[in-house]
C-alpha cells in the first residue's frame, strides 16, 4: 500500500507490505494492496507479477517492492525495493518501518540510521538506479505491515537578485581661465550600480576665486540604472591662482559610503600686454629720428599673435620699417608668440617734413580681445643755417710766443635754437694753452673739446682760445661743430706760420 502526497517542495510515498506469518511456509504468501486514492495527479499502478511488483510511478521515479524469499516463524525473510531515477532528483530518503514483531538481520546497504531505518541517497540523476535489500525474521505469527516511506525533495528555485544603487559623479571644468571671464563646468551624474536610486542630491562647492548666479544645489526624484543627469554652471573667475573646487552627491538612505566626492582644479590667470612708443622730445625735418616699440607680456600666460600698427603723419616719410608691412602711412607687425614675462623691442626710422609737434599712434591687439595702445609726440624743428669762422690775432709767431684764436658761431635760424658740440684739434707746431671765455671746455694734449653749447636764433657766440708756437712750421688749427640736425660737422682751418 503507498500513500503520496505533496509536503511543501517535497513528495511523501507511502508504500506497504503485508505480510502473513503462519506456522509452516508451505501457504506463505505476500499480499500487496494499494490505497485507491493517489494524491492531486499521481496515479496508482499495481500489478501483481510472480517476482516484480511495480508499486509506484510518478514523474520522478518508479518504484518496485519485491519479496525474495519468505519463511515461517523463527526463519528469514528477505525482500527488495528498487527505484529507477525518471527526473532528478536533488534528495531521495527512504524510512522502512519493521514491526516489533520482526527481527531486523541485515540490509544492503547499510542504513544511515536505525529506529526507524533510514537511507539517504544526494543527487541522484535521471536514469540513476538504486536498490535495497532487507533480511528480517519474524518471531509471531499472524499479519503484519511493513511500510516504505519515500521523501523525494525537489527544490523549487526562485531566483532572486538585490541590487544596490551606485553614483558616478564626473566634472568637467576648464584647467584655466581667465580673470573675469566666464566658464562652463558640466556635471554628470550616472547610476552604475543595479538598482534604482532616489532622492539624488548634488552639491557645488565653488572656493572664493569663482562667484556664480547658476544653482549649485540640484535634486532628483530618481535615477533608474545607467540612467545619465547632466547639469552646467556658469562660473566667473574674480581672482587669480589656482582654485580647488569640490562636489558632492549622495541619494536617500546612502551610508557613508555611498556619498561621492570629486575635485577639480582651475588656474584663473591674467592675459595682460603693455605697449610704449620713444621718440626723441626734439628732432629737425628731413632728419631721420628712431621710434622705438617696446612690447612687454606683463601678465602670466603666453600670447599668441599679437597684431602691432604703427600710425604715422600724412608729413612722416618711412625710412627703414623694422621689416614691418607698409601700407600708406602705417606700419603693420605681427608676433607669434610672446611667453609670459617676456618682451620685444621695434625700432623704425622715419622722418618729418614740416616742423611742428607730431604724435605717432601705436596699438597692439590680438583675437583674444587683448588691447593696449600708446602715443608718442616729436618737436620737429626746422633745419638752422650755421655759419663759423676762425682768425688768429697774431701770424706769423716765433717759437715761444703766444697769441689768440677767435672762433665765431651764428645760427641764421629766426625761431628754434640749437645746440651743438665743437672740437679744436691742432697740428704738432701748436700747443692750446687756455680758455679765454666764459664757456666750460677740456684740453687735452693737442685738443680742446667744448662738449655743449647753445646757438639762440640770429645770435652769433665768440670763443677765444690761447694758443703757443712750439715747433717751425705752417702750423694748422681744425674746427668743427657737430650738432644732431647736420648730417656731416662743420669744419674750418686756421694756418699760423711758426720760424
Amino acid at each position: 500500500m503507498f500513500h503520496l502526497k505533496s509536503i511543501g517542495f517535497h513528495l511523501l510515498l507511502i508504500i506497504c507490505i503485508h505480510l502473513n506469518v503462519i506456522a509452516d511456509s508451505t501457504n506463505f504468501q505476500a499480499v500487496v494492496e494499494s490505497f485507491s486514492e493517489a494524491i492531486e495527479t499521481n496515479e496508482v499502478n499495481l500489478q501483481n507479477k510472480s517476482e516484480n511488483i511495480i508499486v509506484h510511478e510518478d514523474n520522478y521515479l518508479r518504484v518496485t517492492k519485491n519479496i525474495i524469499t519468505s519463511g515461517p516463524v523463527g526463519e528469514t525473510t528477505h525482500y527488495e525495493i528498487h527505484f529507477e531515477i525518471l527526473n532528478n532528483i536533488e534528495i531521495l530518503t527512504i524510512e522502512e518501518r519493521i514491526p516489533k514483531t520482526f527481527t531486523l538481520i541485515k540490509t544492503t546497504p547499510e542504513f544511515n540510521s536505525s529506529n526507524p531505518l533510514i537511507w539517504k541517497f544526494e543527487n541522484l540523476k535521471e536514469g540513476d538506479k538504486k536498490h535495497i535489500e532487507i533480511f528480517i525474521r519474524p518471531e509471531l505469527e499472524g499479519t503484519s505491515n511493513i511500510d516504505t516511506l519515500i521523501q523525494v525533495e525537489k527544490s523549487l528555485n526562485l531566483t532572486l537578485f538585490s541590487g544596490k544603487p551606485k553614483i558616478a559623479l564626473t566634472v568637467k571644468s576648464p584647467s584655466e581661465l581667465e580673470k573675469d571671464e566666464t566658464g562652463k563646468w558640466l556635471i554628470k551624474i550616472q547610476n552604475v550600480g543595479t538598482a534604482y536610486a532616489k532622492n539624488i542630491e548634488v552639491n557645488a562647492l565653488l572656493s572664493d576665486g569663482f562667484m556664480t548666479e547658476s544653482p549649485t544645489y540640484f535634486l532628483l526624484p530618481n535615477l533608474d540604472v545607467n540612467e545619465i543627469k547632466t547639469f552646467d554652471l556658469d562660473v566667473t573667475a574674480v581672482k587669480k591662482g589656482i582654485f580647488e573646487n569640490i562636489f558632492n552627491a549622495q541619494f536617500e538612505s546612502s551610508s557613508d559610503k555611498d556619498k561621492y566626492t570629486t575635485k577639480t582644479k582651475t588656474k584663473v590667470v591674467k592675459s595682460e600686454i603693455k605697449i610704449e612708443t620713444l621718440t626723441p622730445v626734439n628732432a629737425f625735418v628731413f632728419k631721420e629720428a628712431d621710434v622705438k616699440i617696446n612690447i612687454r607680456n606683463t601678465g602670466d600666460t603666453d600670447l599668441k599673435n599679437l597684431n602691432i600698427t604703427q600710425v604715422l603723419p600724412d608729413s612722416f616719410s618711412i625710412i627703414d620699417s623694422s621689416n614691418g608691412r607698409i601700407k600708406d602711412n602705417a606700419i603693420g607687425w605681427l608676433i607669434p608668440l610672446l611667453p609670459a614675462g617676456n618682451s620685444q623691442l621695434i625700432t623704425t626710422k622715419v622722418s618729418a617734413n614740416l616742423p611742428g609737434a607730431s604724435t605717432i599712434n601705436t596699438y597692439i591687439s590680438n583675437k583674444k580681445g587683448l588691447y593696449d595702445s600708446a602715443q608718442s609726440t616729436t618737436k620737429w624743428l626746422s633745419v638752422p643755417g650755421i655759419t663759423i669762422s676762425m682768425s688768429d690775432n697774431k701770424d706769423p709767431l716765433k717759437i715761444g710766443e703766444i697769441t689768440n684764436l677767435t672762433i665765431k658761431l651764428l645760427n641764421q635760424g629766426e625761431f628754434d635754437p640749437v645746440e651743438g658740440k665743437i672740437e679744436l684739434t691742432f697740428s704738432e707746431h701748436i700747443k692750446p694753452k687756455a680758455i679765454l671765455s666764459d664757456i666750460d671746455a677740456l684740453i687735452e694734449k693737442n685738443k680742446i673739446l667744448i662738449p655743449a653749447m647753445e646757438l639762440n636764433p640770429d645770435r652769433d657766440i665768440t670763443i677765444k682760445v690761447q694758443i703757443e708756437a712750439i715747433k717751425p712750421g705752417s702750423g694748422r688749427t681744425n674746427l668743427s661743430f657737430i650738432a644732431d640736425f647736420l648730417s656731416e660737422p662743420l669744419i674750418n682751418q686756421e694756418s699760423t706760420n711758426i720760424y
